[in-house]
């Protein structure tokens, strides 16, 4: 993300965030950094928590 924004990880805004960047944080996880199926679903899992709140 630092890469395509210039933005470091902790600066990042809710704006920052959408469907197309965080898919390709999860590849990221998979192609580069090898971590499985299961750990990238469970990093999704955390990242949808958030929204869910702000829905209601």
């Amino acid at each position: 993300m630092q890469d395509r924004t210039g933005k470091a990880p902790a600066t990042l805004d809710w704006a920052d965030l959408d469907a197309e960047v965080i898919s390709a944080f999860l590849d990221h996880l998979e192609t580069d950094r090898h971590n499985s199926a299961r750990s990238r679903n469970a990093r999704l899992t955390a990242l949808r928590s958030p929204f869910r709140g702000a829905r209601r």
